[in-house]
């Protein structure tokens, strides 16, 4: 009888640390982000075509690609400026140096929780020193095979990954991202081009308010359909310019379109809708 009493005292007090380890990580949550606080999404202007997204609602942080290496100093000062201590999801659309050049800098200089990638099964070797680096610090890989949801801050992210294991172009292993935000849905396509855009054909898409237009503005034979099903409110081209089918497409479906290549593209939601804040 005494050893079981002691063992009942000590599976409670058990459960009792459990439970206040928990209620002290989900208070520690709960002071990142007061209720209602805008969703501010940073499309920075980069030196060539290339991609990186800071999506902040207060100290909960998504980074959506790194840029090139030349781009590491200016994305670091961007993030530092913002007051970026830790990021929740650091997603990587797929692994060529234009989207992942700055990611071992990043994961240097700030605390990543979680990344996540497609699978990769071809040699790369900045993959490869990237993929060591991330082992080093023990920071989870997350590698979706099926569409994947995460929750964060007041933000409901989910990711398509392509359908394939293998393709001919890199580009068509770039995972889909939809960042919805109450009301508001946005959408991260990498550098999609025909096979991975005819893949994202295929989904039953939500109204979406801000497009990342892929693979920096060049058109293939499924973007004008695509950008005609998601008829957006806003499109960014991470370049100076896009071709005419794109244009002429966004003109016809009312899809207003900024380009990284004069600045910064900064989009603020409020849960509600979606404005354009700042075009430096």
């Amino acid at each position: 009888m005494y050893k079981k009493i002691i063992n009942i005292f000590g599976w409670s007090i058990f459960l009792l640390i459990i439970f206040f380890g928990y209620w002290s990580i989900h208070l520690q949550n709960t002071k990142k982000i007061k209720q209602g606080m805008p969703v501010e999404i940073s499309f920075l202007g980069l030196k060539e075509d290339a991609d990186c997204i800071l999506v902040q609602q207060g100290e909960v942080n998504v980074v959506i690609d790194t840029g090139e290496k030349q781009d590491t100093q200016k994305i670091l000062s961007y993030l530092k400026r913002k007051n970026v201590s830790s990021i929740e999801f650091l997603i990587l659309t797929h692994p060529d140096k234009d989207h992942i050049g700055g990611a071992v800098e990043i994961i240097d200089n700030f605390e990543v929780k979680n990344i996540v990638q497609p699978y990769y099964a071809k040699e790369n070797e900045q993959l490869e020193i990237l993929n060591k680096k991330i082992e080093i610090q023990g920071i989870p890989i997350i590698y979706p095979t099926v569409t994947r949801k995460f929750s964060v801050g007041e933000m409901n992210i989910l990711v398509y990954p392509p359908l394939e294991k293998h393709y001919t172009k890199d580009n068509n292993y770039s995972l889909a991202t939809l960042i919805k935000h109450g009301k508001v849905n946005m959408l991260f396509a990498g550098d999609a081009e025909k096979k991975r855009i005819g893949e994202m054909l295929l989904i039953n898409w939500e109204n979406i308010d801000l497009f990342k237009i892929p693979h920096h503005g060049r058109a293939n034979i499924n973007s004008e359909e695509f950008i005609r099903k998601l008829s957006p409110t806003y499109a960014v081209v991470t370049s100076n310019n896009a071709d005419e089918i794109i244009k002429e497409t966004c003109e016809e479906t009312n899809t207003q379109v900024f380009y990284t290549g004069t600045g910064d593209k900064i989009f603020q939601s409020n849960g509600d809708v979606l404005q354009l804040q700042d075009d430096d």
